[in-house]
C-alpha cells in the first residue's frame, strides 16, 4: 500500500519541517493501528500512545478522529498517484502496454498485507461515514480516469460511456480480487490468477463492441 511521505497541507499548518514530521509520524501510527487491531481498537489515545506522545500533543495536529483518518486516506491516495505518474512516464510499445504495467501494479499492490487489511476496513467506514466515503470515491475515480485515458488511446472509436463502464468495470473487478489474493488469502501465490484476470481485461479492452444508443 502506498503512502506519501508529503503530507504538505498539514505540514502547512503545522508551520515547520518538524511539524511535517510530526505529521507524518502521526499517520504512520494510524495506519499501523488500522491494519494491525483494526478500526474498532483506533482511537486519538491508542494513535498518541503508538507515537509516544500525549493526547494533547495530538490534538494540536488532529482534533478528531475524522479529520485524522481524512488526512491519511489522503495521503494514501497521494501516494498512489505519485506511484502511478512514475510508472506511466516509462516507454511502452502502445497504449494497451501502457494500461496492462497500471493493471499489473494494482493487482500486485493488492497482495501486500497493508492494502488487504486496510482497504476492507476503509470500506466498511465509508458505509457510515460521509468523509471516508468521500475521500475514497476521489481516489477510484483517479483510479478510473487513469483507465478511462488509456482505454480512449487505445479504442478512439469507442463512445465517452462504454469508456467510462469499462473503466468502470476494470476498478471493480480489480478491487473485488483483493478478497482472494490478498495477503493470507487462499489464491494468494497463485500469479496464474493475475495472468488471466488482466489478459481478459486487456481482451475486453481491445474487442469490446459500442452499444447501440439508446432510443
Amino acid at each position: 500500500m502506498r503512502q506519501t511521505d508529503k503530507p504538505e497541507e498539514r505540514g502547512r499548518i503545522a508551520g515547520s519541517d518538524k511539524g511535517q514530521d510530526r505529521i507524518a509520524q502521526i499517520l504512520a501510527a494510524t495506519q499501523t493501528i488500522l491494519i494491525r487491531d483494526g478500526y474498532a481498537r483506533l482511537s486519538l489515545r491508542s494513535i498518541a500512545g503508538e507515537c509516544g506522545i500525549s493526547v494533547g500533543n495530538l490534538n494540536y495536529y488532529f482534533s478528531r478522529k475524522s479529520e485524522l483518518l481524512r488526512a491519511l486516506i489522503d495521503a494514501v491516495w497521494q501516494g498512489y498517484v505519485e506511484e502511478i505518474v512514475e510508472i506511466r512516464r516509462g516507454s511502452f510499445a502502445s497504449p494497451l502496454a501502457e494500461l496492462e504495467s497500471v493493471l499489473r501494479f494494482i493487482f500486485q499492490d493488492l497482495r501486500t498485507r497493508d492494502t488487504t487489511v486496510f482497504f476492507p476496513e476503509l470500506w466498511a467506514l465509508a458505509n457510515h461515514e460521509d468523509y471516508a466515503s468521500e475521500v475514497m470515491d476521489r481516489l477510484y475515480t483517479y483510479e478510473r480516469g487513469v483507465f478511462q485515458e488509456l482505454i480512449e488511446q487505445v479504442r478512439p472509436e469507442l463512445p465517452a460511456d462504454d469508456i467510462e463502464r469499462l473503466a468502470l468495470h476494470l476498478s471493480a473487478s480489480m478491487e473485488g480480487h483483493t478478497l482472494f489474493v490478498g495477503a493470507g488469502k487462499r489464491f494468494e501465490r497463485d500469479r496464474k490468477v493475475e495472468d488471466l484476470a488482466i489478459r481478459t481485461y486487456l481482451e475486453l479492452v481491445g474487442s469490446y463492441a459500442p452499444t447501440a444508443p439508446e432510443n
